[in-house]
């Protein structure tokens, strides 16, 4: 709880959360392995309160691997703790094929809703984690989790970023519906590839990530209108701030 506060979140707050609570070691003998996820889920619903929101990843990329989605029933590929958190009967999951989402709290329908077939476009849920400036928390995850950087890159018309449109089935209610989504394709050249050390250096030192160590990891946490700010600010000054140069 201490780490949480200490990165910035605070109660009302919307966090989206990237896991990867190995790094921080095993529980303790008194604790099973499905208590102390429960745990920490608890933990950020202390940390954000009554009339805050809890987001995670559960992405599947359904479509992409030729495979039907259902929301209820396709499994996470975000980690384990994304796979329980999703499991649970009080939260939401969105129907985004590839980038699905779940999410409790006072907010979930809002971000939950699809209003988009894009992935990354201006009604996707990357668009409204911007829109209400959600905290987007790394716990143990490593920074290149972020997902979030295509929205920016987007908005910003970057002339790597490059689309493809994908159709499959989605399955609500035991009932087929036939879709298409477009999402982000690199090129296939091996041209574009992120620096994300960079990156991560470059917003830590310039206090737009905030970055404590936790055991033998470490939480990071960024406002999302923050760094898409500075990012397409860079972006704006170098098209391929983003990108490892050779």
């Amino acid at each position: 709880m201490k780490a949480l506060n200490d990165v910035g979140i605070k109660e009302n707050d919307d966090i989206f959360i990237h896991s990867n609570e190995s790094v921080f070691g095993a529980p303790g003998h008194d604790l099973s392995i499905m208590n102390y996820y429960n745990a920490l889920i608890e933990c950020f619903f202390q940390a954000v309160g009554s009339n805050g929101t809890v987001l995670m990843p559960t992405y599947t990329f359904s479509y992409i691997e030729n495979e039907k989605y259902s929301p209820s029933t396709s499994t996470s590929l975000s980690g384990t703790l994304t796979e329980i958190f999703r499991k649970r009967k009080t939260s939401l999951r969105s129907l985004h094929p590839l980038y699905s989402i779940t999410a409790e709290g006072k907010n979930a329908k809002y971000y939950t809703k699809l209003d988009d077939t894009t992935s990354f476009g201006s009604k996707s849920f990357f668009a409204k984690l911007h829109a209400q400036n959600a905290k987007i928390l790394f716990f143990g995850a490593p920074f290149s989790s972020i997902k979030y950087i295509h929205y920016i890159e987007h908005s910003n018309q970057i002339f790597y970023f490059k689309t493809k449109t994908i159709s499959g089935t989605t399955v609500v209610n035991q009932k087929e519906h036939e879709n298409e989504f477009t999402y982000f394709s690199p090129p296939s050249d091996g041209s574009v590839v992120y620096d994300f050390f960079k990156l991560e250096e470059h917003l830590v030192e310039n206090n737009f990530l905030k970055r404590i160590p936790l055991g033998k990891g470490w939480v990071k946490c960024a406002a999302a209108q923050q760094i898409a700010n500075e990012i397409g600010r860079k972006l704006s000054e170098n098209p391929q701030f983003l990108l490892k140069t050779w």
